[in-house]
């Protein structure tokens, strides 16, 4: 167990790290349809979870790189309008973050684990999608809880594939 929290945990920090580097090595080319442009502007979006805090930043992208300043960045949690669900200590929302066009609507959506999530009757955790749009996240968003008893800490790791082909 604690060789797997490593093995996560040093991924996740040289994934962030790769992530912050980019932005930093030139201008930001445009990326149409990218699967972390959540606000369809072309630009790649930079998304950072922290679950200790139940929260998911994102900071925008642009043509000289990510956003400064609250414009160009907007912070979620389970308490945020649109968001579904409740805030919860135990929560731990932000615990893994991805994106892909989910609704095929041409924007990135935003998929947030959740794996401490509680909910009656059902495994812990779950993941919250969160539809992109040319606004942000301001059209709401969908939950996906345990689908069995077995997936204990649903949430806590998660990938978008388009297996049909169909993006």
């Amino acid at each position: 167990m604690v060789a797997r929290k490593l093995v996560v945990a040093a991924c996740a920090g040289a994934l962030a790290m790769a992530g912050l580097a980019l932005p930093m090595a030139g201008s930001a080319v445009a990326a149409p349809g990218a699967k972390d442009d959540f606000n369809g502007d072309g630009y790649r979006d930079l998304v950072i979870g922290t679950p200790k805090a139940n929260a998911v930043t994102v900071t925008f992208g642009s043509s000289s790189g990510v956003g400064t300043g609250s414009a160009r960045s907007v912070t979620l949690t389970q308490n945020s309008p649109g968001v579904p669900g409740a805030l919860e200590p135990e929560d731990e929302f932000g615990e893994n973050v991805t994106g892909g066009d989910v609704n095929n609507d041409g924007y990135a959506d935003l998929i947030v684990g959740a794996p401490g999530e509680k909910v009656d009757g059902r495994a812990d955790g779950s993941l919250t999608i969160l539809w992109g749009g040319a606004r942000g996240f301001r059209t709401g968003g969908m939950v996906l809880n345990a689908p069995t008893a077995e997936d204990v800490r649903f949430g806590e790791g998660a990938s978008f594939v388009d297996l049909d082909g169909d993006d």
